[in-house]
């Protein structure tokens, strides 16, 4: 298990020494680690029972962070692209959140996060974190539970310095008996949660390599991942998180704390994008609407009050108020091919989940910002 440890102002090695080894790309310290990271992709190591039920602990105790033990000591600071944000900064931890609500059901947003084998994390990984992720492999296996090595880009986009990283998954899916989230197999089960923990196990039994062999940075997460909670409203709409902390690292550097939101405004942009099957269209401004009252909760429009004020759904043109709306991510107009460009927009509450309308009552309670079993 991770031992956290104080971040000192000497580091083993600089970013400046790592810069130099960069440039260095075909050195053959870096060719003996790619052949390891091929070998063990083609034949993961199998994992031991101590590690998987450890992990299997963790993912539960992700779940329950986000549900019935909500972590009283996360912030919240502001909402990105219709994505609540949260955080939380230690002496050497730092700590990122964030929730929205996705179109799907709890088991179709758990099939996204196909890990079991290396082509199907790399996948998996260009599909949530564009952009970001570099390369990575699945060195380890045991049912639910994997182990990868994952490297992504760094905090600044002129930078070659990558982030490197080995951590352990384990996803859950749960059933709700009388009132708690119970752990299940069974495919027949009514699916109401779900859970996808991320956490660094020690290198030195799978890569024991050192910068100068993986040419990146190592990081190291902790009770890091993706929740899925069913909404009682509707059963194809889920509130999904997705946490990211990092340890021994300076919880005043600005730069890592900005990349952290990035990657968590990223991942969870693309998932709702990924969940919606509908292809959504933007309205022209000539068809927006001049409605005297919101147009799902039928409450007057206030100039001066901030909740109050007028705005449109650019997804049907109605009037909307702040309350009854949210933001979604789209894909851009005709690059969907050629890109993974995204662009959030406002939409009334309805549309962003045009899969299953419900009448406008039920809708102003779909968004929450914490669990719905905290309250049973």
């Amino acid at each position: 298990m991770l031992v956290s440890a104080q971040v000192s102002s000497t580091q083993t090695w600089s970013f400046q020494d790592l810069r130099g080894q960069v440039d260095a790309k075909d050195s053959d310290d870096h060719k003996l680690f790619k052949r390891s990271v091929r070998r063990l992709s083609k034949d993961p190591v199998h994992l031991d029972e101590e590690l998987v039920l450890g992990a299997e602990r963790r993912s539960q105790d992700l779940l329950a962070a986000n549900t019935t033990h909500l972590d009283t000591t996360l912030v919240y600071t502001h909402e990105a692209r219709g994505i609540k944000i949260y955080e939380r900064r230690t002496n050497d931890a730092v700590l990122l959140h964030g929730a929205t609500s996705v179109s799907g059901s709890v088991d179709s947003i758990m099939d996204l996060f196909d890990m079991g084998t290396t082509d199907a994390f790399e996948a998996t990984m260009r599909q949530v974190l564009p952009g970001l992720f570099y390369e990575g492999a699945t060195i380890g296996v045991a049912g639910a539970t994997n182990v990868h090595w994952m490297s992504l880009y760094g905090e600044q986009t002129s930078d070659t310095v990558r982030h490197d990283m080995v951590f352990l998954s384990c996803a859950t899916r749960y059933e709700t008996l009388r009132g708690a989230a119970v752990p299940t197999s069974d495919v027949v089960s009514a699916v109401t949660h779900g859970s996808l923990v991320w956490h660094s196990v020690p290198s030195k039994n799978f890569l024991p390599f050192k910068a100068r062999h993986t040419q990146c940075y190592r990081r190291y997460i902790s009770r890091s991942g993706f929740t899925v909670e069913s909404s009682d409203l509707d059963e194809n709409v889920c509130r999904v998180t997705f946490t990211l902390e990092l340890t021994q690292v300076d919880p005043s550097n600005v730069p890592l704390r900005h990349w952290m939101e990035h990657a968590v405004v990223t991942a969870l942009s693309n998932l709702t994008t990924q969940c919606r099957s509908v292809n959504l269209k933007l309205v022209p401004r000539s068809r927006w609407t001049q409605e005297s009252k919101c147009h799902l909760c039928k409450k007057g429009f206030n100039l001066f009050h901030l909740l109050r004020r007028r705005h449109h759904c650019r997804l049907c043109g109605h009037s909307i108020c702040n309350e009854c709306s949210t933001f979604v991510t789209i894909e851009s107009e005709g690059m969907a091919q050629k890109s993974t460009r995204l662009d959030s927009t406002r939409s009334c509450l309805l549309c962003a989940f045009t899969e299953t309308p419900k009448p406008h009552k039920e809708h102003a309670a779909i968004v929450e910002d914490r669990g719905s079993l905290a309250t049973t």
